[in-house]
């Protein structure tokens, strides 16, 4: 059944009842409104039609997306959505010539008419546009447009430009804007803080004493051990059948004093930041010609302390191809030579601000961080609190985030990895999920909960016994280093490690006393859910290298890191190694950093 007649409403047209669905208004082939409406479509829709002939007529879609003034807009004419059809030989445009209605998106055009097709019939058709074209096109329009405005509207129309320019650049630079965390400020010495706090850097030696030694060894001969299971291993902990045989080493064999003369062996230095003494080895390379020196902080967890650097600072301070850094090594406050906090709240955003204000006081404006343990999650800190500052972050130790990319992660992981984002090696170490990361976990993190909570408790027996605080403290550096050292009945301390670089890392604990107040870092930063701090919901931006140590308690993959970290400039799945990365593999980590940082500097 044919359409309903329709009246010609455009100037020098008449209309024509047409076959099937279609009327046709046909108009003179020289008639001026027809070259206008072509040449409105031509301006208005930018650029050369490419035409898609479907029937006996070319016609052409225009995207909504790309020509969304005249999307969906019925003609006030028409009461039907037209579609704009343009006849296969192009008709020459009146360029500045406009109708008197504006095209709709059902307008059709053949070569000697407009065409207009009921609702109800749905016709494909396709168009594609140079965007070249499209640009010069609209340039020219807007030309056009501005070349008949007064001098007013002249100006009106160039402030109100102006502004919007301005606004847009606003929410751009706004929208890439870094976020970062404040500073804060604090004072975590005894008393009140005073008006001035000495900032002056003080040598300082490691040192020890007959006294200091003997008290050690009438302690651990009066030791009392329990018997340990015949085939137990280290799954129970520290083994005490082997605990004696190091305990003897210990007793007659370890030196203590030719290990400080090791330990004074680099520079070391104490400063006062917000009241609290912190100590500090400060290394500087030899000097070279043509050489760039960069500054690197390293930064420690626990069990561990400044000590675990020792292997690899000569890696890091020696010339790699015109490479070298000069290394500052802290201690945490609490930890070894470092003043322990007097008051409740020093956790990890405390202690990067107080390592932002010593590498300020050095004189470092710009600097690299390392860090595994806790380590990591200072650094992260002090990559948040002071982006400017951090050239680049590279870090050992990643905790894992949540979210539902992660959930979907674990979820089709195991049969798809690659639609997730992780590779054969992150299956590998990751799956089966509950096993890896959920169980042995929770066999690996009893010392966890109780430092979390009531760390003084804990640390009252371990503080006094320096055969409980090696057992405590080394049993972490046999497990942490290899999972699978439980098995052994020595645990596999001395794979990695010499009694003598065990015992020197147990001293620094024993001799400060620092034991407990290593401990209550724990408590400080769980008083509260993690999940709720501020750098728990703040990204890094800064330029990020990744060390996914196999050995390490738990696997961050890549694409999980990315959700914290956004700038990832390097991740390198390490071929061996664990927790305590620069103590066991310190060549690897060392070349690893010294690839991270030479890509950022390219």
């Amino acid at each position: 059944m044919s359409p309903p007649h329709r009246s010609c409403i455009f100037p020098g047209c008449h209309s024509v009842q047409g076959d099937g669905a279609v009327s046709s208004f046909k108009f003179p082939k020289e008639d001026n409104v027809r070259k206008r409406w072509i040449d409105f479509v031509k301006r208005s829709y930018c650029g050369e039609f490419k035409i898609t002939t479907i029937t006996r007529l070319c016609s052409v879609h225009f995207t909504p997306d790309s020509y969304s003034n005249c999307h969906q807009v019925k003609s006030g004419y028409l009461k039907s959505l037209l579609t704009l059809v343009i006849g296969a030989e192009p008709t020459p445009s009146v360029p500045g010539l406009h109708p008197p209605v504006p095209p709709t998106a059902g307008a059709t055009i053949p070569a000697t008419g407009i065409t207009c097709s009921p609702e109800s019939v749905d016709q494909t058709i396709t168009c594609e546009l140079s965007p070249l074209d499209c640009t010069m096109q609209r340039l020219q329009v807007l030309k056009e447009t501005f070349s008949g405005l007064d001098a007013v509207q002249q100006q009106l129309a160039i402030c109100s430009a102006v502004a919007a320019g301005g606004i847009l650049a606003y929410l751009m630079l706004r929208r890439r804007e870094v976020k970062s965390i404040p500073l804060g400020e604090g004072w975590w010495g005894a008393g009140e803080k005073p008006l001035l706090e000495d900032d002056k850097v003080y040598p300082f030696k490691v040192q020890t004493s007959d006294e200091e030694i003997k008290d050690l060894h009438e302690r651990i001969d009066r030791a009392r051990y329990s018997d340990a299971l015949e085939d137990g291993g280290f799954h129970y902990g520290f083994n005490s059948t082997h605990l004696k045989k190091v305990v003897s080493y210990w007793r007659h064999e370890f030196d203590w004093k030719i290990q400080v003369s090791v330990l004074n062996k680099y520079p070391h230095f104490k400063t006062k930041i917000e009241g609290l003494d912190v100590h500090f080895i400060h290394v500087r390379p030899p000097h070279r010609e043509n050489q760039k020196v960069l500054p690197l902080m390293l930064v420690h967890g626990w069990p561990g302390s400044f000590y675990e650097f020792y292997k690899i600072l000569p890696l890091l301070t020696e010339n790699q191809d015109g490479l070298a850094f000069e290394v500052i090594c802290p201690s945490i406050p609490g930890y070894g030579f470092s003043d322990a906090p007097r008051k409740q709240g020093f956790d990890s955003l405390a202690t990067a601000r107080v390592f932002l204000t010593l590498m300020e006081r050095l004189g470092f404006s710009q600097f690299y961080l390392q860090g595994g343990d806790w380590g990591s999650l200072i650094t992260t800190n002090m990559a948040q609190m002071k982006p400017q500052c951090v050239k680049g972050l590279h870090l050992n130790m990643l905790n894992s985030t949540r979210g539902f990319k992660v959930l979907m992660s674990l979820m089709i992981g195991p049969y798809l990895p690659f639609l997730v984002g992780l590779n054969r090696e992150d299956v590998r170490r990751l799956f089966p999920f509950f096993e890896k990361n959920v169980w042995e976990i929770l066999r690996e993190s009893g010392y966890f909960h109780i430092q979390a909570t009531k760390p003084d408790t804990a640390g009252c027996g371990v503080n006094d016994s320096p055969v409980g605080l090696a057992a405590y403290i080394m049993e972490k550096f046999s497990s942490w280093t290899d999972l699978s050292n439980r098995n052994l009945m020595d645990g596999g301390l001395e794979r990695k490690f010499s009694l003598d670089d065990l015992l020197t890392n147990v001293m620094i604990y024993w001799t400060t006393g620092s034991i407990v107040s290593s401990m209550r870092f724990y408590k400080e930063n769980l008083k509260s859910n993690p999940n709720n701090r501020i750098d728990a919901k703040t990204g890094i931006f800064v330029p990020t290298g990744l060390a996914a140590f196999p050995h390490e308690l738990m696997h961050c993959p890549k694409s999980w890191a990315r959700i914290r970290y956004r700038n990832i400039y390097s991740y390198t799945f390490m071929p061996r190694g664990g927790h305590f990365a620069a103590f066991e593999e310190p060549q690897l980590l060392a070349d690893d950093i010294i690839q991270f940082v030479k890509k950022v500097e390219k």
